[in-house]
């Protein structure tokens, strides 16, 4: 179809009559071109027609756009929102539905203004492209224990596979021993073990990851080349395959484009966890409050480009994770956090934030922790002090603890 549009188009630039500078006196001659011009023009209202005949059935059976569809989880699945009936099953049923949609347009999960109560864990949400919609008024409260409120996308790897040679800070490239799978466009985990006397006896041991994490970063391949893959931003640190078990992980399962915005979670101080970003690329959390947690708020982990927007966690974190966290990250970056009323235990004193096995980022306005009282379990830190090893971060924080 779009070669006889353009051939017809082209047909429009090939003359079908010459005429030459000079005029014949004869009437005969006169009579002659004009009936040529005559059918000439004739020829070109047919190919006209014909044109616009074409362009309509092109439109006909032009694919239509990617159409953006809104799941409303009062409307459209049956929430209550009063903050008394259990909303988990009609939740969930907006959730399998989203899903479920195979458009590839932004489609948004709403909650109108109200509470929806839950009692157990709400259906990962697992496509790209989604809005998740508090409407600055919605409070998911969840009544149960030891699982996560909500979960946006999976944690899932490839096999580890060893660096061929070391790669050197600020390298954008690196060769793998064995083939490691990637294409263009796809997320790697890059990581090595480093000494750790914390935990091990000396001299230590150098392929052992810290307690809080490897050391590594979330890279974007930009080209591959046999065994060699070229990555999109320089390396943050110096991988070294022999001394310290460097490995590159593939990312199964990034999901591209997730936006969480102006909702509130709140766990009853019985919830795990509150809001977890996992493998997400390319996205926001935005005006998110997370309170009432047991241990973290909200946590990120294998992300690469994930913004953190003016976020407010209450009431939540100890000593098995800090009130909010970001684990495994590339260019991740926090816009504005305020960290207030840590948990006490009962185990050893919570941190406010931690930044483990991260690289680039930026924290370009203030983190705010407010700390009521110094941790009572001996934690070396005060309570609600930041931990952010180990980790490379392009911008410094800028970090306020108010007494």
């Amino acid at each position: 179809m779009i070669d006889l549009v353009q051939s017809l188009v082209r047909s429009f630039h090939s003359p079908t009559l010459r005429l030459g500078p000079y005029r014949g006196k004869e009437h005969s001659r006169e009579k002659r071109v004009q009936h040529l011009v005559g059918t000439s023009l004739r020829l070109n209202l047919a190919r006209v027609a014909g044109l616009f005949a074409c362009l309509a059935l092109s439109l006909l059976f032009m694919p239509a756009p990617a159409s953006a569809t809104t799941y409303n989880v009062v409307q459209n699945c049956g929430a209550v929102g009063d903050g008394v009936h259990d909303d988990t099953t009609a939740i969930n049923t907006c959730i399998g539905q989203l899903n479920s949609d195979g458009t590839s347009g932004s489609d948004t999960l709403l909650f109108p203004c109200g509470t929806y109560l839950t009692t157990s864990q709400l259906s990962p949400i697992t496509r790209a492209n989604v809005i998740i919609d508090g409407s600055s008024c919605a409070t998911v409260h969840s009544i149960a224990s030891g699982g996560n409120i909500l979960v946006i996308g999976s944690s899932s790897t490839g096999p580890t596979v060893a660096l061929s040679t070391i790669v050197y800070e600020l390298s954008k490239s690196f060769t793998t021993a064995s083939p490691l799978g990637v294409n263009l466009g796809d997320y790697v985990w890059i990581h090595q073990g480093g000494l750790d006397y914390s935990t091990d006896t000396l001299p230590g041991h150098p392929t052992n990851c810290d307690v809080s994490g490897c050391r590594g970063e979330m890279l974007k391949v930009a080209s591959v080349n046999g065994n060699t893959v070229t990555v999109t931003t320089a390396l943050h640190d110096t991988y070294d395959p022999t001394v310290n078990g460097a490995v590159v992980q593939k990312i199964s399962s990034p999901l591209a484009g997730m936006t969480v915005q102006n909702i509130t979670l709140n766990g009853s101080g019985t919830e795990n966890d509150g809001l977890q970003m996992l493998e997400a690329v390319d996205s926001t959390v935005t005006g998110v409050t997370a309170e009432n947690i047991l241990s973290t708020a909200l946590y990120g982990a294998g992300d690469f480009n994930l913004a953190w927007n003016n976020v407010t966690v209450s009431g939540s974190g100890n000593g098995n994770g800090a009130a909010m966290a970001l684990y495994v990250q590339g260019n991740p970056s926090v816009n504005g956090a305020s960290i207030s009323n840590l948990n006490p235990g009962p185990v050893a004193g919570a941190f406010g934030f931690q930044i483990s096995a991260t690289a680039g980022g930026t924290f370009a306005t203030s983190l705010l922790i407010r700390r009521e009282r110094m941790d009572v379990h001996s934690r070396p830190r005060p309570r609600g002090g930041t931990r952010s090893t180990p980790s490379r971060l392009r911008t410094a924080l800028s970090t306020t603890i108010m007494a």
